[in-house]
C-alpha cells in the first residue's frame, strides 16, 4: 500500500484517484479505532465520493452525456439532416461536430475535479494519520495532548488558509471518543463530519464555481458556428447560418440547465456500495435518521449548522451546486442520514482490483 507522500507523487490522474480512494478507506477504518467503531467518520464518506470523481477523472461517461445534450435538440437535428441532404458532395455535419465544446469543457472539468481531489487529500489524509496515530490507542481523555494536536493546525477561518475549523472538527472526534453515551458519542462524530465537510467545501469553492459557470452554451453556438463555415461552400454559408439561427438560440437554452446539472452530478456524487449513486440534484433517498441522530441542536455548535445550512423544507437535492450553502444542506443531511449505514464501511476494491492496484496497474472492468 503507498503511503501519502507515494500517492501525491503519482502522475497518472486515474491511477492516482484510485490509490487516494483506497486510502480514504484505510484512514476510514484507522479513525473508527479512534474515534467511534459504530458511526461513519468523515473518511469514510469522502472513500465513496472519491470512487465517483474516479469515473469523472477516467471520462467514462462523457459520451453518454453529450449524447443526452444531442438527443435534446430535436429540431437542430432535423435541420443538419435536411442541409446534409442537400449538399451530398460536402461532408456531412455531425452532432458531435457540432457540440465538441461539451467533450472539450467535460474533459477540462475532470482536471479540475482531480486536481479538487488531490487538493483536499493532501491537506486531510495526512491529518487523519496523525490523529489515529496520536490517539488510536488513547484510554484517559489529556486536555494537554489534544492541545499539542491541534496546536499544529494553522490559525484563522479557512478562506484565510486557517484550519480552525479542522482544529473543532478533531476536538469533536477527541471528545466522542471518550463519550461513554453513545447517543452524545454519534452527535459529536456528525458534527466533527460537517465541520470538516464545511472546510472541504469552502477550500474547493474557487473550482467549483469556476467548473460551473463556464460558458459552454455560447461555446457550443459558436463552435456549431465555426464547424459550418469550415465545411460549408462559401456561396451558401450565410443562408444556412440563417437557416440555423433559431435552432442554434434553443441549442444554447437547452445546454445551458443541463450543463450545470451534469457538473453537479460530476463534482461530488456519492457512490454507493453495490455501484447506484446518490444524484446530488435529486432528493436523497428518504431514510429513518438513527435514534442517535433524532436530535440535533446539542452540542450547540451542531445546532448552529442546522440552523444555518438545513433548508426549512424537505429538500435535500442541490439545486445550484456552485451555492455553498445548497451543498452544504445535501451533506450535512446525507452524513445525517447514513452515519450508521453499515454498508459504507464496505471495501471499494476487490481483492483482484486491489492486486492490480499494488502492481501500479490500472485494474480491468468497471470500477
Amino acid at each position: 500500500m503507498l503511503d501519502v507522500a507515494a500517492i501525491l507523487a503519482e502522475t497518472d490522474l486515474s491511477l492516482r484517484n484510485l490509490y487516494i480512494t483506497d486510502r480514504y478507506y484505510t484512514l476510514s477504518d484507522r479513525l473508527r479505532d479512534a474515534v467511534s467503531a459504530d458511526d461513519a467518520n468523515w473518511s469514510t464518506f469522502a472513500t465513496w465520493a472519491s470512487k465517483t470523481v474516479g469515473q469523472t477523472v477516467r471520462g467514462e461517461d462523457v459520451p453518454a452525456v453529450v449524447r443526452d445534450v444531442i438527443d435534446a435538440a430535436d429540431d437542430l437535428l432535423q435541420l443538419l439532416e435536411r442541409v446534409n441532404r442537400m449538399l451530398p458532395l460536402v461532408p456531412d455535419v455531425t452532432p458531435e461536430q457540432l457540440l465538441a465544446p461539451m467533450y472539450a469543457t467535460l474533459r477540462d472539468t475532470s482536471e479540475h475535479v482531480s486536481a479538487g481531489d488531490l487538493k483536499v487529500f493532501a491537506e486531510l489524509a495526512p491529518q487523519f494519520e496523525a490523529f489515529a496515530d496520536a490517539f488510536g490507542r488513547d484510554t484517559v481523555y489529556d486536555d494537554s495532548a489534544l492541545a499539542r494536536f491541534v496546536s499544529g493546525l494553522a490559525p484563522g477561518p479557512v478562506d484565510e488558509d486557517g484550519q480552525e475549523l479542522l482544529k473543532d472538527a478533531f476536538t469533536a472526534y477527541y471528545r466522542a471518543r471518550h463519550t461513554k453515551d453513545p447517543h452524545a458519542r454519534a452527535r459529536l462524530v456528525l458534527l466533527g463530519n460537517c465541520q470538516i465537510g464545511l472546510h472541504e467545501q469552502m477550500r474547493l469553492q474557487p473550482q467549483i464555481a469556476a467548473a460551473m459557470n463556464t460558458p459552454v452554451a455560447d461555446m457550443v453556438v459558436e463552435s456549431t458556428r465555426d464547424t459550418m463555415r469550415r465545411l460549408l461552400p462559401e456561396w451558401i454559408e450565410d443562408e444556412v447560418e440563417q437557416a440555423f439561427a433559431t435552432p442554434l438560440q434553443r441549442l444554447g437554452a437547452a445546454v445551458e440547465p443541463l450543463w450545470r446539472r451534469v457538473v453537479t452530478r460530476f463534482l461530488m456524487e456519492l457512490a454507493q456500495p453495490g455501484g447506484v449513486g446518490l444524484p446530488l440534484g435529486e432528493d436523497q433517498p428518504l431514510l429513518p435518521v438513527p435514534e442517535a441522530l433524532q436530535l440535533v441542536d446539542d452540542p450547540e455548535a451542531l445546532g448552529i449548522f442546522w440552523t444555518t445550512y438545513d433548508l426549512p423544507s424537505e429538500r435535500t437535492r442541490a439545486l445550484d451546486w456552485a451555492s455553498l450553502p445548497d451543498r452544504m444542506n445535501y451533506i450535512i443531511n446525507l452524513f445525517r442520514a447514513r452515519q450508521r449505514d453499515a454498508e459504507l464501511f464496505t471495501a471499494p476494491f476487490t481483492k483482484l482490483q486491489m492486486d492490480d492496484l499494488n502492481q501500479r496497474r490500472m485494474p480491468i472492468g468497471r470500477l
